[in-house]
């Protein structure tokens, strides 16, 4: 299963829509995904980076946003995180 190269939003309004990021997340960044890491330190194995500077700021702000929304997005990753990329516990 593969994400959308962009996550369409630019509010994250619910928590529902903020698990939806979170869910975006693992599947674009796959393992290395984790909350509190800045959008624009996402790199690919020779080093290219994988969003554009303009879209991490873009995407700093949701998680930002999902921060406030959810109780705790690092424990929502490790829970979605198996089922994001299409694996079974």
């Amino acid at each position: 299963m593969s994400a959308p190269h962009d996550f369409q939003l630019t509010r994250l309004t619910t928590d529902v829509v903020a698990r939806e990021f979170i869910a975006w997340c693992c599947n674009r960044i796959g393992r290395g995904f984790h909350p509190d890491t800045r959008f624009s330190e996402y790199e690919e194995w020779g080093g290219r980076r994988i969003f554009s500077m303009e879209e991490a700021e873009r995407y700093d702000g949701l998680m930002d946003e999902a921060f406030r929304l959810l109780d705790d997005p690092s424990d929502e990753a490790m829970r979605m995180f198996p089922f994001a990329i299409g694996q079974s516990l």
